[in-house]
């Protein structure tokens, strides 16, 4: 499901619980000839206190409102979730994850942070092109180079472009 399609189902679903809320203000109005509501004090001063307060503050039977279009945005997402279809891991990004911790902690001796996300992305990116042994041995190069001391010893900074590419002209 593209990102426009779930935004759309979650304000939707937000969107009808504001209609619910909305009719309920309107259905508490009284209706003026002229088209205007006049809003009694009782419920005007609620409602007040209610837009000051914050969800938790509210009185149990005030949060309701709240709660169901959670739930319905709860409901909605858990149905988009089920609807997509998890792509497959490719065994060799864990792998060379793993192996760049185990060169930092080698060559370095700290043990490197990984953000999977950023990291796993750059590791399928050369893997497009490059072997996982050419990866690797491009850790092995950014990590025993003095010239990189002063960078950042990460999996994303190894394979940048203009380090990756320094690399392979180096080999």
């Amino acid at each position: 499901m593209k990102r426009s399609d779930f935004k759309r189902r979650l304000a939707e679903e937000v969107h009808a619980g504001w209609k619910g809320f909305a009719n309920y203000i309107l259905g508490k109005a009284e209706h003026l000839p002229d088209g205007s509501l006049k809003i009694p004090k009782t419920m005007a001063d609620r409602w007040h206190r209610m837009a000051d307060s914050t969800h938790y503050k509210l009185r149990t039977n005030e949060k309701v409102w709240a709660d169901t279009v959670v739930e319905r945005i709860l409901t909605a997402m858990e149905s988009i979730k089920k609807s997509i279809t998890p792509q497959k891991t490719d065994p060799r990004v864990t792998e060379i994850k793993l192996a760049f911790v185990q060169y930092c902690k080698d060559l370095k001796g700290f043990d490197a942070v990984i953000e999977h996300g950023r990291d796993g992305a750059m590791i399928k990116k050369r893997l497009e092109t490059n072997t996982q042994e050419e990866i690797l041995d491009c850790f092995d190069w950014f990590l025993t180079n003095k010239d990189f001391d002063n960078f950042s010893p990460s999996i994303s900074t190894a394979l940048s472009a203009s380090l990756f590419n320094k690399f392979l002209s180096k080999r």
